[in-house]
């Protein structure tokens, strides 16, 4: 089989589905989320603005791990249980 048709075959698997595209969408998305923080400001280019919303993304989602896991060793530790009520 040759590349060319191997290329389409992939192609017509993907049906249009780009994940260049899809990251740009996630990152524009995180810009929007932490921009009314202020924490971007002064950023001038967009691709570092975009850099440093994937980064404050990070950063808070291990800071909420690292709270998770710390609340679990504390009810490990103590026996404590928590209820919750729906």
């Amino acid at each position: 089989m040759s590349k060319m048709k191997n290329l389409s075959t992939v192609e017509k698997l993907m049906d249009g589905f780009n994940p260049y595209r899809q990251r740009q969408e996630e990152t524009r998305g995180l810009v929007k989320k932490w921009e009314p923080t202020g924490l971007l400001e002064g950023i001038n280019e967009e691709q570092r603005v975009h850099g440093m919303a994937v980064l404050l993304e990070n950063q808070a989602r291990q800071l909420i791990d690292e709270l998770v896991l710390q609340v679990h060793q504390l009810i490990l530790k103590n026996g404590l249980v928590l209820l919750y009520h729906w």
